[in-house]
């Protein structure tokens, strides 16, 4: 991984009082990323689980928009937050760029605007060491495969969520809303699980 990404940040002076705020350090790794065009960060939320977990570190490379494709990851900027989300659509509206994008885990796509990206997810390295390329060879492949796992997610979503409205206004229904979502969640974790495990995993895309 190299030293530079596991190097801790000390006090010069030596006080063990002094801390960094995480606003600080977020303005630090901008700095490094607009110089180098790249930089690695660490996953601290389960949002694309199984497909990166929290602990993970992913290489984010600086990107136009219009080079991003269906299936990539990304990582956008949202409220002050850094997000990591896979692409299942992009789309112009009144000649402007905007992404279709959602965690692998489940819950609600939303589209964002191109200047949101940050950049595209180039790599992945594992808890266990394993680097996985996501950019080139069989690792973009499975990456365009799990873009089409994320979108019939979201399609099922929106056709149950449809179907359901009408009869939504009826309080004691909406209850049993998570109830029909659950089947096609669980569904789609364990195809990603079983892809990961048993081709993904399998390999060392360098």
């Amino acid at each position: 991984m190299g030293e530079s990404r596991k190097a801790k940040l000390a006090s010069p002076s030596g006080n063990k009082n002094m801390h960094l705020t995480d606003e600080f350090l977020k303005d630090l790794w901008q700095v490094f990323f607009a110089k180098n065009g790249k930089a690695w960060l660490r996953v601290t939320t389960s949002s694309m689980e199984p497909s990166i977990k929290p602990g993970e570190l992913i290489l984010i490379e600086k990107t136009q928009p219009e080079s991003i494709n269906f299936g990539d990851l990304i990582v956008f900027e949202a409220d002050g937050l850094f997000v990591a989300h896979r692409v299942i659509k992009k789309y112009f509206s009144d000649g402007k760029l905007f992404f279709l994008q959602k965690g692998d885990k489940g819950g609600q796509a939303m589209e964002i605007p191109e200047e949101w990206l940050l950049g595209k997810v180039v790599a992945i390295e594992k808890i266990k060491g394993l680097l996985i390329r996501t950019d080139k060879g069989s690792g973009r492949y499975i990456n365009y495969l799990f873009g089409w796992l994320s979108y019939l997610q979201f399609y099922f979503y929106n056709s149950i969520a449809n179907r359901i409205k009408p009869i939504s206004r009826i309080h004691c229904l909406k209850r049993f809303y998570p109830l029909f979502k659950k089947p096609f969640n669980l569904f789609h974790q364990g195809i990603t699980s079983l892809l990961i495990n048993v081709i993904w995993l399998r390999h060392k895309w360098r």
